[in-house]
């Protein structure tokens, strides 16, 4: 018999039924053997470009920012002046100060840190009426917590209590979590014979109990315990506020009279000396 009859009657002669189902069988499970991988190979080639992809989108660098505009280049550039020049005048370094003023033109740059950093000057110079007036166009056009609060230093360093009241007043209603604001507010109303209304307002606003820890008007308590003669309670009020507030906003408002006139106490005294131990 030749292979092909062989072949023939293999598919055809009923004595090779079982043969036929188990060769047929064996076929069947290589070819789901064969599906299994080729569907496993495939998935794997798919887990390798999707994290290929992944890794080259984590890789490719972020678009860089557009280049500044020469507008926001000397904004920015003012801007830094500015805050440079108040911290200076803050810690009493004024041609430094001067220095840094004369790149700036607030007037240009219409920042209220350029307006108030340029009526600070103005006042270390003595000069109040030219703050005022500079701090009045400023206001005008940005009316800023910040420009209230110096012109009403300034208003108090011409003997305008009444415009220095008005100027504190507004200040901390426009920034009344500032506790540079709110307590030179207190301090004014205390230099203003009006002490019992500001106990009346902190007595309203708070309990017993944590009255002393708020930095909104702990200076405004101290003040009122420095015109009681209380000065261990005072000096306790100024330790917390030492430790709790901002330096700049405390080193200012110890110029208040309020509580600059009592500073030749022993008690007090520490607190003008910025290296004092409390």
């Amino acid at each position: 018999m030749g292979g092909v009859d062989f072949l023939i009657s293999y598919f055809t002669d009923l004595r090779f039924g079982k043969e036929r189902r188990m060769v047929a069988g064996i076929i069947l499970l290589c070819v789901v053997i064969f599906l299994a991988l080729a569907l496993l190979f495939m998935g794997k080639e798919a887990d390798e470009i999707a994290a290929d992809r992944e890794t080259k989108s984590t890789q490719t660098p972020a678009a860089s920012p557009p280049p500044e505009s020469p507008e926001e280049v000397a904004h920015r550039l003012t801007k830094q002046n500015a805050v440079a020049a108040k911290e200076a005048l803050r810690t009493g370094q004024i041609p430094l100060a001067r220095e840094l003023l004369d790149k700036v033109d607030p007037t240009t740059a219409r920042l209220p840190v350029a307006w108030e950093a340029t009526a600070r000057l103005k006042l270390a110079d003595s000069d109040i009426t030219g703050a005022i007036d500079f701090l009045s166009k400023g206001i005008s056009e940005n009316p800023t917590a910040e420009l209230f609060h110096v012109r009403g230093k300034a208003h108090s360093a011409n003997g305008d209590k009444v415009s220095a009241m008005a100027d504190a007043e507004k200040a901390a209603e426009l920034s009344p979590s500032h506790a540079l604001f709110t307590n030179e507010r207190l301090l004014l109303l205390i230099e203003n014979g009006r002490a019992a209304q500001v106990r009346e307002e902190i007595d309203a606003r708070v309990s017993t109990g944590n009255v002393q820890m708020n930095d909104l008007w702990i200076l405004g308590l101290c003040a009122l315990a420095l015109a009681e003669n209380d000065f261990d309670q005072a000096a306790t009020l100024l330790a917390m506020a030492k430790r709790t507030m901002r330096k700049a906003d405390f080193d200012e408002l110890l110029e208040n009279p309020a509580i600059a006139r009592y500073q030749g106490n022993p008690k007090i005294l520490p607190y003008y000396f910025t290296n004092a131990k409390e």
